[in-house]
């Protein structure tokens, strides 16, 4: 049997199967070692997968189904049109079915990270996964939110510049507390930036962008707060428990942390302008 041990998010996560699984991109970076682990991955094979059920959920990519009262969440390969992964299971233990026309002999946890429903697991261990560009600045982060293409990546990179901030992820992070601390992590998965450090900080605030041709920033009141939040959480949309955990965290950091809205220019100004809210 193969183990492969990880630290995600302050979690304790393995994967194993007795086929070689492979390491690549951030993969390597979240590598751990403890005894015994939160969460436990085993990994098989399939000849065929086999998708019957009540179906729950279904996109270009993704089929959820009910099937002897237990969900199976899985994934397609769009270019042969063929659905290449398997996972069910709950709480701290998962089992993953991997297509063998695809996958066999070895299984890439490159393609592990982004099958496994991380959001179920994450959120099912107090961990909000958020859609956002994660920056450090100093010692603290700042994660900057909103609908793909709407500048995140671009204020990241201003910051880099203009305000010597470094850029932990391009594209995910985790938010979570740890006793009266509110933390944000990196995570082994960073859309088609290509950014991922595997760094853990203090939360300074989250922060909305809309584009505008004048900086304009302000602290978010609880509702409008909560709204945000829950536009950028990356959570299976199928699941009525990840949706329920992730509104209940939403709703207590709109009420407790710092959330600002920032309608702002690419340009130097709007790190001005964040920067004067931010005190």
């Amino acid at each position: 049997m193969m183990k492969l041990d990880y630290e995600v998010a302050g979690i304790r996560l393995r994967f194993e199967s007795e086929y070689l699984l492979k390491q690549s991109g951030f993969a390597p970076l979240f590598l751990s070692e403890f005894d015994e682990p939160e969460c436990a991955v085993s990994v098989g094979l399939a000849d065929v997968m086999d998708t019957a059920g009540d179906i729950l959920y279904k996109t270009e990519t993704n089929l959820a189904v009910r099937r002897d009262g237990e969900v199976h969440l899985f994934s397609k390969n769009t270019e042969k049109d063929e659905y290449i992964f398997d996972i069910s299971g709950s709480g701290g233990r998962r089992k993953g079915l991997l297509s063998s026309a695809f996958f066999d002999p070895c299984a890439d946890v490159y393609f592990l990270w982004r099958y496994i429903d991380l959001s179920g697991i994450l959120t099912g261990l107090g961990r909000l996964p958020l859609h956002c560009s994660f920056v450090a600045y100093g010692d603290e982060a700042l994660l900057f939110c909103g609908p793909s293409g709407i500048g995140k990546s671009t204020q990241a990179d201003l910051w880099k510049v203009h305000a010597g901030a470094e850029i932990l992820n391009g594209d995910r992070a985790a938010v979570y507390r740890e006793g009266e601390t509110l933390l944000a992590a990196s995570l082994p998965v960073a859309g088609t930036s290509g950014i991922c450090v595997n760094k853990t900080l203090p939360v300074k605030a989250f922060v909305i962008l809309s584009q505008s041709g004048v900086n304009t920033c302000a602290r978010l009141y609880p509702l409008s707060a909560f709204s945000a939040l829950m536009s950028n959480a990356a959570f299976e949309k199928y699941s009525r428990e990840q949706l329920d955990r992730v509104s209940g965290m939403c709703s207590r950091l709109a009420e407790e942390a710092p959330v600002f809205s920032l309608a702002c220019t690419p340009d130097e100004r709007a790190v001005t302008a964040l920067l004067k809210a931010l005190g």
